[in-house]
Parts: C-alpha cells; structure tokens; sequence
C-alpha cells in the first residue's frame, strides 16, 4: 500500500512539474518571444524531465498504475485549478 501511495505521489508531482514546464515553455514562445528563454526551457523540459520520468518507470521501485494514477490526477486538478481560475476573472 505504501508503494501505491508513492507511486501515486511521485506520478502527481512529475505531472505538476511537466505541466509547470509546458506553461513556461508557451509563455517563452508566444508571449514573450524570446529565443534564449524558449530553448532553456525546451533544454530543461524535454531531457531532464523525460529522462527522470524514464528512469522512474525502469527502476519499477512503485506500480506503473500507481503512477499512472498520480498523473491522471495532476492532470485533472490543472483542469479544475484552471476551469476555477478562468471563471473568476
């Protein structure tokens, strides 16, 4: 139960940072339009990220489902945090 926890933990927090990234990344390119800042931020995001998230699923230290699980949440609370936020203003 304490690995399903984790995994679960770990999937939401790699989903909240690669979501963070994603948001950084479009507000690089399209609002900002700086070059500098768009491949730091695709330097950052792609490889460092991507290979975390691989070794993550290699190690198999927590269920693949359980991660999946985490990410599925993050997803869904940036949905709502966003669908709250657009409301208000």
């Amino acid at each position: 139960m304490i690995l399903w926890a984790g995994g679960i933990l770990t999937g939401f927090i790699w989903s909240g940072v690669n979501y963070f990234f994603i948001l950084k990344l479009l507000e690089a390119f399209l609002i900002e339009k700086s070059a500098p800042k768009t491949l730091a931020m695709i330097a950052i995001k792609f490889p460092v990220l991507y290979l975390a998230g691989f070794f993550i699923l290699k190690f198999g230290f927590f269920p693949v489902f359980g991660i999946l699980s985490g990410c599925l949440a993050g997803l869904i609370a940036a949905g709502v945090f966003n669908y709250a936020r657009s409301r208000r203003a």
